[in-house]
């Protein structure tokens, strides 16, 4: 889903639901240039993949100043919203969905960027179209 389709009309559909919105670091580091940003952060939990080359520091500022409480190491607690947002350990492979993106535009293949499986969720979803 793209973070432009998670409106108040899919939030109020799944509402009562445990949502969990994955997102690497570095695209969390501006949330808050999105779009209805406060509505995401008080409906969703988040999981952060780390990412090569965020800095923990920074990354923990931005936390405080969305109103997260760290509750436990890799966990944090929102104020506001009652929401949770987890950060992996998992280090993801450096590829980002811009990535992907141009390499769709341009006409490039992606097979060797993900699982067959979500080749086919992002083709047949036109999740880049």
């Amino acid at each position: 889903i793209k973070p432009e389709s998670l409106n108040s009309s899919f939030l109020k559909k799944y509402q009562g639901d445990n949502l969990y919105f994955l997102i690497g670091s570095d695209a969390f580091l501006d949330i808050k240039s999105w779009r209805c940003y406060e509505e995401l952060l008080n409906s969703i939990n988040f999981i952060l993949m780390e990412r090569v080359g965020v800095e923990n520091k920074k990354l923990e500022k931005v936390m405080i100043e969305l109103d997260y409480i760290k509750k436990e190491e890799n966990v944090w607690r929102r104020n506001r919203g009652n929401k949770s947002l987890y950060i992996s350990n998992y280090k993801i492979p450096e590829i980002s969905s811009s990535r992907i993106r141009q390499n769709i535009a341009d006409g490039f293949g992606v097979d060797l960027l993900m699982p067959e499986i979500v080749k086919e969720y992002i083709t047949n979803n036109k999740i880049y179209k």
